[in-house]
């Protein structure tokens, strides 16, 4: 008994440690895609001979 809640616990915090690289992984794509998306209109402005200041 003591075993299985062993093994109930190190899964609860596998589960837990999952969750929190998921979520840290999502918001590093979100300020890839900004980044990204900041540098393609510099681009697109550059190219078209705007004013970026």
């Amino acid at each position: 008994m003591v075993g299985l809640t062993i093994v109930v616990g190190m899964v609860t915090i596998l589960l837990g440690i999952i969750e929190a690289v998921q979520q840290q992984s999502h918001q590093n794509e979100e300020s890839i895609a900004q980044v990204k998306q900041k540098y393609y209109r510099e681009q697109k402005a550059w190219l078209n001979g705007e004013d970026l200041h």
